[in-house]
């Protein structure tokens, strides 16, 4: 049987802060947040209910702009 060496095993992310800068870098190069979990699950053992967790604080928007919120009034 052929042994694989210890040199191709992936490396692991599982801490918050390594995953929350892959993801912002990623995006900042253009990946979608449903292409990240792929791309790194190809190189890496990821804990993706974390990262899961960091792509959906990424995309909810924290706060609305002043101009929704008077574009909002002017509907309500």
């Amino acid at each position: 049987m052929h042994n694989i060496p210890e040199d191709n095993a992936k490396r692991r992310l599982i801490e918050p802060e390594q995953l929350s800068a892959v993801a912002d870098y990623m995006l900042s190069r253009g990946y979608g947040l449903e292409d990240i979990p792929v791309q790194l699950a190809r190189y890496y053992y990821v804990d993706l209910d974390l990262l899961n967790d960091i792509l959906y604080r990424a995309a909810k928007p924290t706060a609305f702009p002043a101009e929704a919120e008077e574009g909002f009034l002017q509907v309500a």
